[in-house]
């Protein structure tokens, strides 16, 4: 797997990451592990240049899918 360079800018990943949406449906957190695949990026350095509504729906899913914490807030308790 190569370093990521700063040649490929944040732009690039993230239109090629919505294109890849776009195209064959699916979630963006498959879209950005295939995007990182057929570019040879390592998805760690990839996730640093990943643009912020990127970021927001990749979090989102994440969320939904118990594979991040839940934000806690106050609203909704009845107790606190």
């Amino acid at each position: 797997m190569q370093i990521f360079s700063s040649s490929i800018k944040e732009i690039n990943i993230s239109q090629m990451v919505e294109k890849h949406v776009m195209k064959n449906g699916g979630s963006y957190i498959d879209a950005v592990l295939t995007v990182c695949e057929v570019e040879d990026i390592d998805p760690i350095i990839a996730a640093k240049e990943l643009n912020k509504p990127i970021r927001e729906k990749l979090e989102m899913e994440g969320t939904k899918l118990n594979i991040l914490p839940r934000k806690k807030s106050n609203k909704g308790k009845l107790f606190t």
